[in-house]
């Protein structure tokens, strides 16, 4: 799935949150009213995780 499909789903996150560990940068999307409530991708914005 693609950051663009999510937010097709549920609308724009409330929060994004990008870190940089030396390995390029990665992102957590969350959304308060949701469950699961947060999305991870790294800069190819295709999701990884989510918990």
């Amino acid at each position: 799935m693609t950051y663009e499909m999510l937010v097709y789903q549920r609308g724009k996150p409330n929060t994004i949150n990008p870190s940089n560990y030396g390995n390029g940068i990665h992102y957590q999307f969350c959304w308060d009213d949701y469950t699961p409530s947060c999305f991870y991708s790294e800069e190819d914005q295709i999701i990884t995780s989510y918990n």
